[in-house]
């Protein structure tokens, strides 16, 4: 019989941090997400711990995101051709670092990620707790705030579905152009009026998130006759992610009062089509600026820098972005979204039917 010894639990940031400086430690933000963190009381819940049966002597020591645990150590300076005088900051989870580099500094800040998958993320000083829609909540790496998050599991991932599929001419003629396939299908888009011609599109092609009505949801064109083209389908795909996306921010707009402009972040954000189109769909201001994809790398960097003193506070985040366009809403278009809302929601609860009808 083998028998196996856990000496302390060890994830990806707690294993990079021990090679750099022999020290294994997490922040608050990493350790809200191990499973048996109380996030109202901001540390270990005894009782999970127990009811895990866990050992609480494997479970790192938390310490602040920008706290510094140590100085490189000889192996590591020379590996990475640094002095050992180099301190390391213990860092953050991913989505709260995004978060930070995505501009959510302060109360009602809010975001949207639009990359494969898509989420919508608050910064806040309560976490957002639902026992229904179930959001995903971090402890921020800003002390005393959290970051909370409703999702969809396919969005860009969904217009590749229809790159791949149903635009082979459009990757053929961008290619001989020479210009992005996406920005050339985003221009096709435009010969599509608000609304697509009343072809809907449910983006729910890799299921449904805890927000979506069933996880065994799954997507489809609806309303599709003789007269829709090409222009239709890609437009309403579009307007698929972004009426799904604006679904699932009604749970946060319940818990919190939101800023007036949502940030735009990842791949997705550049589409200049789609910013438009989530300015109507949200009824909000959307927000593009120099960082794009770049925001999880903006937001460790910057707890580096408070943790090394080269900053006093978080507050330089908002001097590193630089606006590049402003979309606001355009009345008119606002309300179409608006009526077309319910027969998108009508849609996804039959979805959700069929979905579970052929699960079984």
């Amino acid at each position: 019989m083998c028998h196996f010894f856990i000496i302390t639990d060890i994830q990806s940031l707690h294993f990079i941090n021990f090679k750099m400086t022999g020290q294994i430690k997490t922040d608050y933000s990493y350790a809200s997400g191990c499973g048996v963190y109380d996030l109202e009381n901001w540390g270990y819940s005894t009782g999970l711990i127990k009811a895990g049966g866990i050992p609480e002597e494997i479970l790192p020591d938390i310490v602040p995101s920008t706290g510094i645990i140590g100085e490189l150590t000889k192996e590591a300076a020379d590996a990475l051709g640094l002095s050992r005088k180099v301190m390391v900051a213990c860092g953050g989870v991913d989505n709260s670092c995004m978060a930070l580099g995505a501009r959510n500094i302060a109360e009602g800040r809010v975001y949207t990620s639009l990359g494969s998958s898509a989420w919508i993320a608050v910064s806040s000083k309560n976490p957002v707790l639902d026992i229904e829609k179930r959001p995903f909540v971090f402890t921020h790496v800003i002390p005393g705030m959290f970051t909370s998050a409703v999702s969809i599991f396919s969005a860009g991932s969904s217009l590749k579905w229809v790159r791949d599929h149903l635009c082979a001419n459009l990757q053929k003629e961008a290619s001989e152009k020479g210009v992005d396939v996406y920005e050339f299908m985003g221009e096709i888009a435009c010969r599509s009026p608000v609304g697509s011609n009343k072809l809907l599109f449910d983006p729910s092609l890799a299921g449904g998130s805890s927000q979506d009505p069933s996880p065994h949801i799954r997507g489809g064109f609806s309303g599709l006759d003789l007269g829709h083209s090409q222009p239709d389908i890609i437009r309403s795909c579009m307007e698929g992610v972004a009426m799904n996306l604006g679904l699932v921010l009604d749970v946060l707009r319940k818990f919190c009062s939101l800023s007036e402009e949502m940030m735009m972040v990842g791949g997705g954000s550049r589409s200049s089509v789609w910013r438009r189109i989530f300015a109507d769909v949200y009824n909000m201001d959307i927000i593009k600026t120099n960082i794009g994809e770049d925001a999880g790398s903006l937001g460790a960097a910057a707890v580096g820098a408070v943790g090394s003193g080269m900053w006093k506070d978080f507050s330089r985040i908002d001097d590193v972005h630089r606006i590049l366009e402003t979309v606001k809403p355009v009345k008119t278009d606002v309300e179409k979204y608006r009526k077309i809302r319910r027969a998108f929601e009508c849609l996804r609860n039959c979805q959700k039917e069929v979905g579970e009808l052929l699960h079984g």
